[in-house]
């Protein structure tokens, strides 16, 4: 037995040896295989960051090429010459992990070739929404590995109010507890706090606001400012917030400074902080640009009715510029009729010339029009009858004449044809002339449904004096309105239901004053942000040159679009039921902490762009807008 085991130890130790090499093998090959890993991630992460930094780079140039820089005119053939500019400058434009950018002429001796990130190219995407979309393409390659990423940039030439769903380029106070759904822009600052003011039974004038305190606003989006210290705050429940000195900073610690935005503005609000050039858009410039695409003017005809505009100073209400297009024949005229005595003959032709000009308006229209005097749209029931039965009671006495007697046109609904109100083309290819179709009204236009039926407007319309919006309206349509000095444009007790899921754009040159004759109404249901139809619904954005202060005290207002003031906006608002107090000497609060029952609720809503893009007025620079970046899949042109 003995002479049997002999060698067993040697075959032991042999098999030993085998299985630890073995192992010492696998162990080196993992390690070795790892580090390999290791440093392929290394040159994965490498290639990300030169890629990201190619990209930063071009966003830099193109952002340092249009920031504070105003234009008199902004055309698509000076777009794409500068898209072409842009592509020549980047196209092929190196950039390495140190600080500067690579000439694409850089011998590769000159440079780490085994660590470039290039830009790749610079597509021209065309025109998106009245600007220009480029896609910005990176490569970079790090130890042979390479990565690529695509950015879209947006060269904006629409306004960039439109964007959100309030803000001013002045400041902006919100007092009490408006609820936004959307973004809000602060050009200079934002104020914040707790309490509403308000006027009741006092002359706002003469006497202090009386004050209510409530909840801060509550805000689903970003608020964008120049930076985080342009936001103040005041709590009522520590000190009077009269004054601006009352109000304090956000602080510098970054987490106390995220926890008040959420106490100020709510969890799902951030702030984010934007110091490029905020576009404006040029008022009378733009109101001229639709007169002459109304009469499809060439550049030289557009250089005189802008002449004919500026005639009359920079408060001009186109007076002179009517006059020269009433007498152009390039334009529609309608003249309502004026008796020529006070017989009745006169008044009978008068009748009949009025009855011609309301049946032909209240047919959709498909071409430009000029309305010479005021208009007004009214759905009772004898809002467009004759006046031949005045004429006939009053007839033959010293005080009826045609001058005296009221020859107002009132007509029942404007409504163009959705091609024809939809429509804009350029007159000549390539030629940045465009046609479009306008309802010009040179004069004051009231709107005003006394009906539970909605009066129906959808088109373009141009307005030299003031407008007046009451009642029930149904409405598809862009508002230019030049305003008469110092009298506000009026919203009175309105309810505007876009036409087809649309709304109303409205630029106003003077201040818009928005009131319910029938304030202190329940609030029996909340808001409903998905709803086509809330009760109190606005579906419109509203615009203006001046400063605007808002009431959602008493009052209730809804707005689905948005409003933006050039100027500083204020806005007052509690949530909850109000009512007058039994002496009517004050208001009596019931406060309710949800923001879906605030009595002002702004939502932003999409479209605006796509339902009115016929329509939108000019800027005086070009926004530029970096989008999010993709990864592009390896070995494929397609990104993610």
């Amino acid at each position: 037995m003995i002479r049997e085991e002999r060698g067993s130890a040697l075959l032991l130790v042999l098999f030993m040896i085998v299985v630890f090499t073995m192992l010492g093998i696998a162990v080196t090959g993992a390690a070795v295989g790892g580090a390999k890993l290791a440093v392929k991630r290394e040159n994965d992460v490498q290639s990300l960051h030169l890629a990201e930094k190619a990209l930063n780079v071009a966003a830099a140039y193109i952002a340092e090429k249009y920031n504070g820089k105003s234009q008199e005119e902004i055309t698509s053939e000076r777009l794409q010459q500068d898209v072409l500019d842009i592509k020549s400058k980047l196209e092929s434009v190196q950039v390495t992990d140190s600080e500067n950018s690579v000439d694409p002429q850089t011998e590769a001796s000159e440079a780490n070739v085994d660590r470039i990130g290039t830009i790749e190219a610079i597509e021209d995407a065309g025109e998106i929404n009245k600007g220009r979309l480029l896609r910005v393409i990176a490569k970079a390659v790090v130890g042979g590995v390479e990565r690529k990423l695509v950015q879209e940039i947006t060269l904006q030439t629409y306004p960039p109010f439109l964007d959100y769903v309030m803000g001013s380029k002045g400041k902006v106070k919100v007092n009490g507890s408006p609820y936004m759904i959307g973004d809000m822009y602060a050009g200079e600052q934002l104020l914040v706090k707790n309490e509403a003011e308000y006027y009741y039974n006092s002359d706002e004038f003469t006497t202090e606001p009386d004050r209510a305190a409530t909840l801060y606003p509550t805000m689903d989006g970003k608020a964008v400012v120049e930076t985080r210290n342009d936001i103040l705050y005041c709590n009522t429940d520590e000190g009077d917030c009269r004054w601006t000195e009352e109000y304090k900073t956000l602080g510098g610690d970054p987490q106390l400074v995220e926890n008040r935005i959420a106490e100020l503005f709510g969890d799902k609000a951030s702030v984010v902080e934007y110091n490029q050039q905020f576009a404006d858009i040029q008022f009378n410039e733009s109101f001229v640009d639709k007169v002459s695409e109304a009469v499809s003017a060439n550049k030289v005809e557009r250089k005189t009715l802008k002449q004919k505009f500026h005639d009359d100073g920079s408060n001009s209400q186109g007076r002179t510029l009517m006059e020269y297009l009433k007498n152009s024949g390039s334009i529609e005229v309608i003249n309502p009729p004026v008796p020529e005595d006070a017989s009745k003959e006169s008044w009978a032709k008068y009748d009949e010339e009025k009855r011609a000009v309301q049946e032909k308006l209240s047919e959709p229209l498909e071409s430009s029009i000029l309305f010479q005097g005021d208009l007004t749209l009214n759905n009772a029931e004898d809002s467009s009858s004759s006046g031949t039965s005045e004429a006939e009671d009053t007839e033959g006495t010293e005080e009826n004449t045609g001058e005296a007697a009221d020859t107002q046109i009132t007509i029942k609904q404007l409504v163009y044809k959705q091609g024809a109100k939809d429509f804009r083309e350029e007159i000549i290819a390539d030629s940045d002339l465009y046609k479009s179709n306008w309802f010009i009204v040179n004069g004051d236009l009231t709107i005003n449904s006394d009906d539970t039926i909605p009066i129906q407007v959808k088109g373009n319309i141009l307005v030299t004096g003031s407008l007046t919006i009451k009642g029930n309206v149904e409405m598809d349509a862009t508002i230019f309105t030049l305003g008469n000095s110092g009298q506000s444009t009026e919203i009175s007790d309105a309810k505007i239901k876009g036409m087809d899921g649309k709304e109303l754009l409205l630029f106003s040159r003077e201040s818009i004053l928005i009131t319910r004759v029938n304030s202190f109404d329940e609030i029996h249901e909340e808001y409903k942000p998905t709803a086509e139809n809330n009760l109190y619904q606005l579906d419109a954005f509203f615009y203006t040159e001046k400063s605007a202060e808002l009431y959602g005290v008493g009052s209730i207002f809804w707005i689905r679009g948005g409003f933006f003031a050039k100027e500083e906006l204020i806005l007052h608002a509690v949530r909850g039921n109000t009512e007058p107090s039994s002496n009517e000497s004050s208001l009596l609060f019931m406060p309710d902490e949800s923001p879906l029952k605030s009595r002002m609720i702004l939502q932003s809503k999409g479209g605006l762009l796509d339902n009115q893009g016929a329509a939108l007025p000019r800027v005086d620079s070009i926004t530029v807008k970096v989008g999010s970046r993709k990864l592009c899949a390896k070995g494929e042109g397609s990104c993610e």
